[in-house]
């Protein structure tokens, strides 16, 4: 009796690990899936040679990406600009101005931004 009792445990035991492990794992892979997302932004800096090496490039933040993060981040990447200079800005989100800092940017918007002293 004593034997079987040993079994009956060790499958116990045995099966509550195997059964606890794949949740713990599912719950994992539920987590990582439901992470946090990137959203890929295109800016484009026009006429800001001076300012910025390059004429576009993307930026990838994390949901929900709003214009005041893409800015954060610009001004952290970019030294040269300041967030004064980058808010006295025309900026176009897919070519529409934008209404507010906080507004929600989507995965693929464009970000044009156009200095105010920009001649032609």
């Amino acid at each position: 009796m004593d034997c079987l009792n040993r079994r009956k445990f060790l499958r116990l035991a045995v099966g509550s690990v195997v059964v606890g492990g794949a949740a713990v794992t599912a719950f994992n892979f539920i987590a990582f899936l439901e992470g946090p997302q990137l959203v890929t932004v295109k800016v484009v800096y026009f006429q800001m040679k001076q300012f910025v090496s390059v004429t576009d490039e993307s930026f990838e933040l994390p949901t929900p990406a709003s214009l005041r993060t893409l800015l954060g981040t610009i001004v952290q990447r970019h030294s040269s600009l300041s967030p004064q200079m980058m808010a006295a800005m025309l900026i176009l989100v897919n070519d529409a101005p934008m209404t507010a800092l906080d507004d929600p940017l989507n995965d693929g918007d464009v970000v044009d931004f156009i200095p105010l002293v920009a001649g032609g």
